[in-house]
């Protein structure tokens, strides 16, 4: 009976071992996902303003937010959005000044 009970306690002490190993892993990964999540690149009305004003454009608010909807719709994922895209669509809704 003796030797059964050890056996059982070695199992039990493993198993938490495992476990705890697996909490680990799980805390370490939910604090990755957190970290990605505030470190997310995004574009906004104001970097295809930026931009117009970088490169002597001049753009409206509307025109800046419908350049902004069509560069996030039609963006190659592949590929990402990068300030040469956003160049392409100020050229595209912009005008030259």
């Amino acid at each position: 009976m003796n030797n059964q009970m050890n056996k059982l306690r070695a199992q039990r002490n493993s198993l938490r071992k495992k476990l705890y190993e697996c909490q680990k892993n799980y805390d370490e990964l939910e604090q990755r996902f957190e970290d990605y999540k505030k470190r997310s690149v995004s574009w906004c009305v104001e970097d295809i303003i930026y931009q117009a004003q970088e490169m002597g454009y001049r753009i409206s608010l509307e025109n800046a937010e419908e350049a902004l909807y069509r560069m996030i719709e039609k963006h190659d994922a592949k590929m990402g959005i990068s300030w040469t895209t956003v160049t392409h669509f100020v050229m595209e809704y912009g005008e030259k000044i």
